[in-house]
């Protein structure tokens, strides 16, 4: 191959990383899995017009809503098989430019307080980790994120949120840029023609840089294909559980009687992070576990069949533990919650419950620096139960603030909450 011939086709793939790598992965995903029956329908698509509006997703999820057509998970990839750090990776996303991660990937989805998507996501990190990690050569990290997609960026999971589907987003760790062409000083491959699988660094037709990890590519295949395999087992979800304090330690927490046959249920706990901190299994519909007293703990429940997968989980249940010889706490008016995860970087959740309608249907999150100066605030609309505002302060800030909620004018609560750098 002489100098000033044209690298070999395979190396253009224009696009490859943003993205012919969830492209691929679907495509493969749809090879091999078609060969297998399901109890549920897996439908494996492409969509056209993302970068346009989320034309083509929002079509589908329309027509699932117009036609009564049932929808257990949205799993997007986009984004999912590139490994090297771009100058100016969407927030929150690559430490530096040329960092190499190809172990991580990133689960986005909406809201983090009560949210099926939230929940949806953690049931796939559990899947993995459950079924996967200990048999693959290299183990992968699976991060879920608090926000439903990088600052100031969507994919076509948001369609299907919108329509009330739980849905989210695979991501790689690192992306090579943040789309921002119009930037003089952008210099980065994605969504330029310099997106392609690889270079040819030496004129012999191979590759002498790649630029899409094939490996990389097939271990989140492998975490994508493991999820919607479990979810297609159709085991039911948990139309409603109850949570009650027993005592000053000890939680109980009761599922209905469903219509189908399971084996045992699990319980998931959640207090500080995106994360359910354990899972609990038992072979009884009323289950009593010990907590730490004096904290917020959330719970959700799922079925489990004879083969051992678990459905998908509930939504979750809420239940501040009271100490030794409290009385349980019987709550009234509007109840702030803490932010979580807090500390946190580039966003948290800020949910409130509204156990008694306020006068005004409208609230305002409130967020104040150290000295009292309002560096944000969103009027939220007040619903009775769980409501939630994501606040996302973007990407590498340190410090302190104070977030009030405020109905009628009035501050019902504040509290602290921390910024941190990773």
């Amino acid at each position: 191959m002489t100098a000033d011939a044209q690298p070999p086709a395979m190396l253009n793939a224009h696009g490859m990383e943003d993205n012919g790598s969830g492209s691929a992965l679907v495509l493969e995903l749809a090879r091999v899995m078609s060969r297998y029956q399901f109890d549920r329908t897996i439908l494996f698509m492409l969509t056209t017009a993302e970068e346009q509006g989320l034309y083509g997703a929002k079509t589908l999820a329309d027509y699932c809503v117009n036609n009564e057509v049932e929808i257990a998970a949205v799993l997007n990839n986009d984004v999912i098989g590139g490994f090297i750090c771009g100058a100016k990776s969407s927030e929150p996303s690559c430490p530096s430019e040329n960092d190499v991660d190809s172990i991580q990937v990133r689960l986005f989805s909406s809201s983090t307080i009560f949210s099926q998507n939230k929940q949806l996501a953690r049931y796939i990190k559990l899947q993995y980790e459950q079924d996967l990690k200990s048999l693959v050569t290299v183990p992968m990290d699976v991060t879920i994120m608090t926000s439903e997609d990088r600052t100031g960026r969507g994919g076509d999971h948001i369609p299907f949120r919108q329509n009330g589907f739980a849905a989210m987003r695979f991501t790689s760790a690192n992306e090579h840029g943040n789309a921002n062409t119009a930037d003089a000083n952008y210099h980065d491959r994605q969504h330029t023609s310099e997106d392609v699988l690889g270079e040819d660094t030496n004129n012999d037709g191979a590759f002498g840089k790649g630029f899409v990890d094939f490996n990389y590519l097939a271990r989140n295949a492998a975490i994508n294909a493991n999820a919607a395999n479990m979810i297609a087992q159709n085991v039911w979800q948990p139309e409603e559980i109850s949570v009650f304090q027993k005592d000053w330690k000890t939680l109980e927490v009761t599922l209905s009687e469903p219509s189908c046959d399971y084996s045992e249920v699990a319980i998931a706990l959640r207090s500080e992070t995106n994360d359910w901190d354990t899972v609990i299994y038992s072979a009884t519909l009323e289950i009593s576990f010990d907590v730490a007293p004096g904290f917020t703990d959330f719970v959700s429940a799922a079925y489990v069949d004879e083969f051992g997968v678990e459905g998908l989980f509930s939504g979750e249940q809420y239940l501040y533990a009271v100490g030794l010889d409290e009385p349980p706490m019987v709550k009234t008016g509007v109840e702030l919650l803490q932010n979580r995860p807090n500390p946190f970087d580039q966003a948290t959740s800020i949910a409130f419950i509204v156990h008694e309608m306020p006068a005004t249907a409208e609230a305002t999150i409130r967020i104040q620096d150290i000295n009292g100066a309002v560096i944000y605030e969103q009027v939220t609309p007040v619903r009775l139960g769980a409501n939630e505002v994501v606040y996302d302060h973007g990407y590498g800030k340190t410090g302190t603030y104070m977030y009030s909620l405020v109905i009628d004018g009035q501050a019902v609560d504040s509290k602290k909450m921390v910024f941190v750098a990773n």
